[in-house]
């Protein structure tokens, strides 16, 4: 689902994946893994090195597993998880509960003794809700990319029946925000229970691309942070970022 570099690669050999484990349910069980090189080689991985940072966490149906993993300037590792729940007639909260990993942006410490919890992140030391978690309120968020100066994680979220989502995610203001699922697709609330529509902490979308005309949009799935380069309108646009179809 997920594959990054450790920042210092050519250093420690490490690389993660995010991946779909088997499971006696048969859905799945989502889970983090650090393995490193084969000794003396610079493409072969050792399979025996698997070093699990975090998981398996065990998911209900087939689908909505996210689940993109990138390095952040401040050496964090962020990874995007889905929420677990492949059918909305189902209407699973998970997006909503912080004690539930699923449906969330989270965030992991790789150089911090297991669990990996950054000191910084906003549940760290939370007795109740899940101290991985660093913004919640997403349904299936593909891809995510990390702005390499500023450090804001920019998000594709796969909408529902209506709406497609950009959000970004600013360190400075937005830490512990909740960005709407399930109680918002787009900017449209839903009746969900348990919600307040709009919220006082809603994180909204940058963008919204609707599935019917004029956008006839699909799924949004990845999406790349632009700075410099050989196209330079993309920066004098003041927008700065790129988003295309993986």
């Amino acid at each position: 689902m997920g594959f990054v570099f450790d920042p210092e690669f050519e250093l420690n050999g490490y690389f993660y994946l995010a991946y779909t484990m088997a499971s006696v349910t048969g859905f799945g069980d989502s889970v983090i893994s650090r393995f490193t090189m084969m000794p003396g080689s610079v493409d072969i991985a050792d399979p025996a090195s698997e070093h699990i940072i975090w998981g398996p966490i065990a998911q209900q149906t087939e689908g909505h597993k996210g689940g993109d993993l990138e390095f952040g300037p401040d050496g964090m590792l962020y990874h995007a998880l889905g929420d677990g729940d492949a059918g909305s007639a189902m209407n699973r909260p998970t997006a909503m509960d912080l004690t539930d990993p699923r449906g969330k942006i989270l965030r992991f410490d790789v150089r911090a003794p297991y669990p990996h919890v950054p000191a910084d992140n906003p549940y760290a030391g939370s007795a109740t809700n899940d101290p991985h978690i660093w913004v919640s309120g997403f349904r299936n968020p593909f891809r995510i990319d990390v702005d390499p100066v500023t450090g804001d994680v920019f998000v594709g979220d796969v909408g529902a029946s209506t709406w497609e989502e950009i959000t970004r995610i600013s360190v400075a203001t937005d830490v512990g925000k909740f960005a709407g699922w399930p109680c918002r697709e787009g900017f449209d609330c839903r009746v969900f229970p348990g919600c307040v529509c709009p919220g006082p902490a809603d994180l909204d979308p940058i963008a919204v691309l609707r599935h019917v005309s004029p956008d006839n949009a699909c799924a949004i799935m990845g999406g790349t942070v632009v700075r410099g380069g050989p196209v330079a309108s993309l920066e004098e646009l003041g927008f700065g970022v790129t988003l295309e179809a993986l």
